[in-house]
């Protein structure tokens, strides 16, 4: 019977040991299990932030360009006025002048407000301006 209790200490030794291995497996597989559960929860937080994050720089980006496309539209509509204006001073001092008849003050202020536009640039109020990006 020796033989039978060695093999018998020798099956619960090894039972024992096997039972260890298990339960060691088992923590093993409950950790990879937590961490998998937070790493999605990480994913999905990180997902999250940076559909956020997306939202409010395409908001900012939308705001600074109805900004832009407002202040053009500024800067043309006082463009319109101030050329509208000038012409229709030129125009009232040219009348003017030509119902008085005094055709040679018409040469001057024709002569005198083509060199003025020339040197103020007024050619370039036509042109688009070139954005630098």
């Amino acid at each position: 019977m020796t033989i039978d209790k060695k093999n018998n200490d020798s099956i619960k030794y090894e039972l024992g040991q096997l039972s260890g291995k298990v339960q060691n497996i088992e923590r093993v597989t409950k950790t990879i299990e937590t961490l998998a559960e937070h790493g999605f929860e990480s994913w999905n937080n990180y997902l999250k932030q940076k559909n956020e994050r997306e939202k409010r720089e395409s908001e900012l980006t939308r705001h600074v360009h109805e900004k832009e496309v407002e202040t053009e539209d500024k800067k043309h509509k006082r463009s319109v006025v101030i050329l509208g204006g000038t012409i229709a001073v030129f125009f009232i001092l040219i009348i003017t002048a030509m119902i008085l008849e005094q055709y040679d003050l018409v040469k001057i202020i024709i002569n005198s407000s083509l060199a003025i536009a020339a040197g103020a640039g007024v050619g370039s109020m036509f042109r688009k301006e070139k954005k630098e990006e």
